[in-house]
């Protein structure tokens, strides 16, 4: 979501995560290439378990782009965005996990389109209606182009006992997906760890 100068990028993120002093390095159009054969055998090395550290984002700091291309922050102060989607008229919709909301985003400025959900993530326009994943159903609400407020909210598939996950829980992602090939909805449900066995 680059655009040359002039026009700016879009910014939804409120934070900078800042990788390795290794990532630092690395600039727009490179390329990395791991092969198989390069990597140690398995168990050959002791286990790391590196984690990112966010931190606000410094005055002035911006991510790198190509030269003749400009940047700019377009929204800021969200709280945990996780997945947009853009609507007919060219609005921006996306769920903020932490405050429980869908947030419209237009002209620049960012309001609250409907709240009331358990960590949202997943969102998807489709035959005229706005669908949300959380971790308790996937939510159909009524949309009109335009418009600035959510109509009816009616869960379109409830998830079973089993399938649901609490705040706390890992991979908590609820996310619709439509597919005009198949004429059909499918739904994303992340499992409840990393690793190991879940039922």
């Amino acid at each position: 979501m680059i655009s040359k100068s002039g026009s700016g990028l879009v910014l939804f993120a409120a934070a900078l995560v800042l990788s390795s002093p290794a990532g630092a390095q690395e600039r727009p159009g490179q390329r990395f290439t791991v092969s198989a054969a390069s990597l140690p055998a398995p168990y050959a090395t002791p286990g790391v378990d590196n984690h990112s550290t966010v931190i606000a984002r410094p005055k002035g700091a911006l991510p790198q782009v190509p030269r003749g291309f400009a940047i700019r922050p377009y929204v800021t102060g969200l709280t945990h965005p996780r997945f947009m989607a853009l609507a007919p008229n060219g609005d921006v919709f996306l769920t903020e996990a932490a405050a429980d909301k869908v947030t419209r985003i237009h002209d620049g400025k960012a309001s609250t389109f409907a709240d009331g959900f358990s960590t949202p993530s997943g969102i998807a326009f489709h035959d005229g209606a706005l669908y949300v994943g959380d971790l308790k159903a996937v939510w159909r609400l009524a949309y009109k182009n335009g418009a600035s407020q959510a109509g009816v909210r009616n869960p379109e598939s409830e998830l079973t006992l089993s399938r649901r996950a609490t705040r706390h829980e890992q991979n908590n992602s609820r996310k619709p997906v439509y597919k005009k090939e198949t004429k059909g909805r499918t739904r994303r449900i992340g499992e409840r760890i990393n690793q190991g066995e879940t039922r």
